[in-house]
């Protein structure tokens, strides 16, 4: 039975170095396959001795076939262990650091409690509150009693969770080895496997299987293929893999780039004049509408040209998107079906040193990624560069993100949690990348992004640093990673503030340094929290501070 102290030995390493040891056999059996099938066809002579030999090297493809089926199945297996205990390895680091800040105690079995010296403190409290001299000491014991009380919950359902996943990887990764011993039992061999041939060419039919698999178990296919066969794969399906998890992020870019051109050629073929076409049903409209129209200025649609106008303008946004994308730092996601895109700035191909997810806030849409919404990334890009220090940043509005009112509205928790969970996802995907000790990793949340960011921490996500510009409240079961560094940066007088009396938030928290931009200078409440958002020319100050926290 697995317990906390197991846990907190658990490391992803030996699973890491068995995994490229597979990768590495499955390469070494490849080439032998290929050799044992040149050499079956090298054999044309004819009679006993010839059919003996060419018997043999069958024998000896099919025994290649069966050991790359076994290969590939166990690499599934530990590249899927691996993912899940690297996340467990940093949600138990993360969950005794919030045990020792928050006065608790957890025993070996799982048990969180609230240290003993608190409870014995709070409940002299109980006793002697009409002390006037221990008022403030009082004061301070409850507020600690009420943190602790709050964390205990969140750390106590934190801590079962990771047990129950701890267990099910165990029989999971067990499972999958006795499957890895059938197939060697058994003789049975893959699809992917027969034929024994780094020149196979992968179907369409295969590919799109994958979307069946996890993050982990795709990143394992596609380790398990030879370059040739990655290259025919990017090459015939880049709408399928430019927008799968696990595969890796540098191909997934350049797929998208094809994707994105793609896009665009089939938007402008099937609409050559999208301004026409949206006068079109404008003049239209005015002719109907008659006096009326030219009375008041006032131009009455029916629903069926209000339906085709959002149609044409929806079209017209995400060509532009595309179009901004496909000239800048692309994307490893493109989904205009899904409204999904994850932007990318930096360079994929090499290990950064800081690793930053961006999570924009309320009315982010398609539009924004072709009017200024990655200047900020790209700022930070560019100026680490002029320090030394590379950096790859997503943007990410992976579905409709936040609104207003109405579905996705920032004032829903549920809402912004179940946005939330996209941006723990990605975060997920960052640890599959294995970028290494040495890389940093960041986020950075705006507005209502703020609140998705605590969402995707209280679901788990570990990270070095997380910023708030402007910020938002918090979800009510986030509670801090002592580990993390948290900042929140803002204009003097940002209308969210007006939160603060009513909820927590970055601004009104102690475990947030709080950075006031232009304190001397009165910046529009408004305008000031835009503003925090937006690229170096207008808010350079900003970019500055976000810079200041990384490096640091």
């Amino acid at each position: 039975m697995t317990n906390w102290a197991h846990l907190r030995e658990w490391r992803d390493t030996p699973l890491e170095d068995a995994y490229r040891e597979a990768q590495y056999l499955q390469t070494k059996l490849e080439l032998a396959g290929n050799d044992i099938i040149s050499v079956m066809r090298g054999v044309s002579s004819e009679g006993h001795t010839a059919d003996a030999l060419r018997g043999s090297l069958y024998v000896l493809a099919n025994e290649t076939d069966v050991a790359e089926t076994a290969l590939t199945a166990l690499m599934h297996a530990l590249n899927t262990a691996a993912e899940s205990v690297e996340q467990i390895a940093l949600e138990v680091g993360a969950t005794d650091a919030r045990i020792a800040a928050n006065s608790l105690t957890i025993d070996d079995a799982g048990n969180v409690e609230i240290q003993e010296w608190l409870r014995k403190a709070i409940g002299s409290v109980n006793v002697s509150t009409d002390i006037p001299a221990q008022t403030s000491y009082l004061a301070g014991i409850q507020l600690m009693y009420g943190e602790a009380k709050r964390a205990q919950a969140f750390v106590q359902a934190t801590v079962d969770r990771l047990l129950q996943e701890a267990q099910e990887t165990r029989d999971r990764l067990k499972s999958s080895l006795a499957e890895v011993v059938s197939i060697c039992t058994n003789k049975r061999v893959s699809a992917e496997a027969s034929g024994s041939s780094t020149t196979t060419i992968v179907s369409r039919h295969d590919v799109e299987q994958w979307g069946s698999y996890g993050p982990a178990e795709v990143r394992a296919i596609w380790d398990s293929l030879s370059e040739e066969q990655r290259r025919q794969i990017l090459s015939s399906f880049p709408d399928i893999i430019g927008n799968l998890p696990g595969i890796p992020f540098a191909v997934r870019k350049e797929a998208s780039d094809q994707n994105l051109q793609d896009f665009i050629e089939k938007s402008y073929s099937a609409h050559p004049d999208l301004e026409a076409e949206l006068q079109r049903i404008q003049d239209e409209a005015k002719a109907e509408s008659g006096t009326a129209w030219s009375r008041h200025g006032v131009i009455s649609y029916t629903e069926e040209q209000a339906q085709e106008i959002r149609r044409l303008e929806d079209i017209r946004e995400k060509r532009k998107a595309a179009e901004y994308l496909l000239e800048s730092g692309g994307a490893v996601k493109f989904d205009p079906d899904n409204d999904s895109v994850i932007a990318v700035n930096g360079d994929l191909k090499t290990t950064p040193d800081h690793v930053i997810s961006y999570v924009p806030g309320t009315s982010t849409d398609f539009s924004s990624f072709s009017s200024g919404i990655t200047l900020l990334p790209e700022a930070i890009v560019a100026q680490l560069q002029r320090l030394d220090e590379s950096a790859v940043v997503f943007t990410i509005k992976d579905g409709p993100w936040s609104t207003w009112a109405g579905e996705g509205a920032n004032s829903s928790p549920n809402e912004m949690r179940e946005r939330g969970e996209r941006v723990y996802d990605l975060q997920r995907l960052i640890q599959l990348e294995d970028y290494g000790d040495q890389t940093q990793t960041s986020v950075i949340g705006h507005s209502a992004g703020v609140t998705k960011l605590s969402a995707a921490e209280a679901l788990g996500m570990v990270v070095d640093e997380s910023i708030s510009l402007g910020g938002s409240y918090l979800v009510d079961d986030w509670v801090e990673n002592p580990n993390t560094d948290y900042a929140h940066i803002q204009y003097k007088n940002d209308f969210i503030n007006l939160l603060d009396p009513y909820t927590r938030t970055p601004h009104n928290r102690p475990e947030f340094a709080n950075i006031t931009l232009e304190p001397h200078i009165i910046n529009g409440a408004i305008k000031g929290h835009i503003r925090v958002a937006q690229g170096p020319e207008t808010n350079q100050n900003g970019v500055d501070a976000i810079l200041e926290e990384i490096s640091n």
